[in-house]
């Protein structure tokens, strides 16, 4: 991604940005390891109706929260109950997200049904919704 508001930023003050948040993000109480898995490919098998998914996975550490009621309340369509954002590093994963991925959070997975990108470009937002 080429972000004209970083031409204004030299390299070392990125490089202290992108150290600074790599350190909020893996000393928050909030911290989550989590498995992104990324979608490469698809495939319809018309003889057993079956879809196989193609993916890479990365697994990282990022900052996730759960959406709260009144976020549901306050966006109603936006946010379901169940719904958590994630904020990862960009630099963790091998792919950008899309909507067509999924995030494991131990046990649990979760469909991607939105992808933000906050104004530098380190961090993606991802809002997963639980399948």
């Amino acid at each position: 991604m080429n972000n004209p508001r970083l031409n204004v930023l030299d390299n070392f003050l990125k490089e202290e940005l992108r150290s600074s948040l790599r350190d909020i993000i893996d000393d928050s109480e909030m911290k989550v390891e989590i498995t992104f898995k990324n979608l490469t490919a698809s495939a319809f098998d018309t003889d057993t109706g079956v879809t196989t998914r193609t993916e890479t996975s990365d697994t990282v550490n990022a900052i996730a929260r759960t959406v709260s009621e009144r976020d549901i309340d306050d966006y109603p369509g936006q946010y379901q109950e169940g719904d958590r954002i994630y904020l990862i590093d960009q630099a963790d994963l091998t792919n950008a997200p899309t909507t067509q991925d999924r995030v494991t959070e131990g046990s649990v997975t979760r469909e991607v049904v939105r992808v933000a990108d906050e104004p530098l470009d380190f961090i993606y937002e991802v809002l997963a919704r639980l399948i």
